[in-house]
């Protein structure tokens, strides 16, 4: 966070306020010293409000940041395709356990039917945004499960001055490759 924070004030009681500003929406990370984990913040120029316990972090919650916001969007769409691997993963070893080939071929069909659907939920809410680079990170993210007539079609949206970010630039060439634009 320091590459563009003008000042970092620390108050009593665990309050910090960070000032500065971002060019550009920007993936950050907050730590402390002696904690475990991680704050995760996907931040633009709005005025940010980042509430919670520092030794309990998955209660913080970052609020005021139309960014976060769509970073959270991802997030939540990540979750539930987790959750539902991991659900399943139980499921599937007992039928390999069993050498049960039905039960394993039909859930093998169920996943590939919920990771298209993750893959097309991803795709439908970058395209909502496509000059964000979170939304070019989470297409290419998701490529192998996209065609490359897809990856065009997102690759063809993406604004002129975003395809010249260096921060995305490997994500691009990604791209480009599955798209043979180079």
């Amino acid at each position: 966070i320091k590459d563009f924070l003008d000042n970092i004030d620390v108050l009593v009681d665990g309050k910090f306020i960070f000032k500065g500003k971002l060019e550009t929406n920007d993936y950050r990370i907050i730590t402390f010293e002696d904690v475990s984990g991680e704050i995760d913040l996907y931040m633009d120029n709005s005025n940010i409000k980042v509430e919670g316990d520092y030794v309990a972090l998955d209660s913080v919650k970052v609020k005021g940041s139309p960014a976060m916001d769509y970073y959270m969007k991802f997030a939540e769409i990540a979750k539930v395709h987790n959750d539902y691997v991991k659900s399943k993963l139980s499921e599937l070893q007992e039928a390999q356990l069993a050498d049960d080939s039905v039960k394993v071929d039909a859930i093998f069909e169920e996943y590939l039917v919920r990771q298209k659907e993750y893959v097309r939920n991803n795709f439908d809410l970058a395209k909502t945004r496509p000059g964000d680079m979170i939304s070019v990170f989470a297409v290419v993210n998701n490529s192998s499960f996209s065609t490359p007539d897809e990856i065009k079609a997102f690759y063809d949206i993406i604004p002129e001055d975003v395809k010249v970010d260096p921060r995305i630039g490997e994500a691009l060439t990604q791209m480009e490759k599955i798209c043979k634009l180079s």
